[in-house]
């Protein structure tokens, strides 16, 4: 089932990688209650755990998520994230962009 949460404009630098040590770069696009969107070249097929670190407004947020889809054709060249959880600061961010 798709997530239902409402999306927000969300333009920051992530770092991600499945192994431990996030070692790509791309740019969010977007972020929800339950996961992000990241416009990357390098992509992952979907059920692979990634490992992020996404850097916003001086503070960096360690988490980790599953690829739920991937797509490198077209406009649409990135993936779709659902985080394992999502860090209080984090959702703090999404929560007031969103009101």
């Amino acid at each position: 089932m798709k997530d239902r949460s409402k999306r927000i404009p969300f333009r920051t630098i992530v770092s991600y990688n499945p192994g431990i040590e996030p070692n790509f770069s791309a740019f969010a696009t977007n972020l929800s209650e339950t996961g992000l969107h990241i416009g990357a070249n390098n992509t992952f097929n979907p059920g692979t755990r990634i490992y992020m670190s996404i850097g916003f407004s001086n503070e960096r947020y360690d988490c980790e998520g599953d690829v739920v889809w991937s797509s490198r054709q077209g406009d649409v060249t990135g993936m779709g994230i659902k985080f394992e959880h999502i860090p209080d600061g984090l959702l703090d961010i999404y929560k007031n962009r969103r009101d």
